[in-house]
């Protein structure tokens, strides 16, 4: 279920009016499938992405910069399998307010892989890209991923298995802690 403020069919229910009561995230455009099963969610900037029980990652909302990991820019109204991940266990966007709601998706694997598409300003997926429109591999033997974002571009902070703690993204005003202030399109 969702609520609140509507636009770019943010709350996957087929459209992008405001909601002030809970309305269902569909899965098609004609609104007679539901998603079910959810074990957790994040959202971004006119984005949402969620993780079933079964291990797929469900986005929907704008996708202006690639956000759903469908392989397209085109927004979506209603929930939808991102590409060529499986065996998620957990999800993670970050958001640009600056670039008009570019976000952009992380999933990592119960076997540690960290995948991330969308919006890549500032190195927030590791390379110098703008866009990634389907999910790429980006780190292995992660555990956890958490991502946040302002008008200075997606920060992504990672720990691994091992217990260390990388950054990537934007590094304005120290965020990795790393005693720099620059962007990182590698893990630091």
């Amino acid at each position: 279920y969702s609520w609140g403020h509507g636009p770019h069919g943010v709350l996957g229910n087929n459209n992008t009016a405001n909601q002030l009561t809970p309305v269902r995230v569909t899965t098609n455009a004609s609104g007679t499938s539901y998603l079910t099963g959810i074990k957790q969610i994040a959202v971004g900037y006119y984005t949402a992405v969620a993780v079933d029980n079964s291990g797929y990652a469900w986005a929907w909302g704008h996708n202006g910069y690639g956000t759903l990991g469908d392989g397209t820019t085109t927004t979506r109204h209603y929930a939808q399998r991102v590409q060529g991940i499986s065996n998620v266990k957990e999800v993670a966007l970050g958001g640009d307010d600056y670039n008009y709601g570019a976000s952009t998706g992380y999933a990592v694997t119960n076997d540690g892989n960290l995948y991330g598409w969308g919006y890549s300003g500032y190195g927030a997926l590791g390379d110098e890209t703008n866009s990634v429109l389907t999910p790429k591999l980006l780190a292995t033997n992660v555990d956890r991923v958490t991502a946040g974002g302002e008008a200075q571009g997606v920060t992504v902070l990672i720990l691994k298995k091992d217990k260390t703690v990388w950054g990537m993204g934007c590094n304005s005003n120290g965020r990795f802690g790393n005693n720099e202030n620059i962007e990182s399109n590698k893990d630091r």
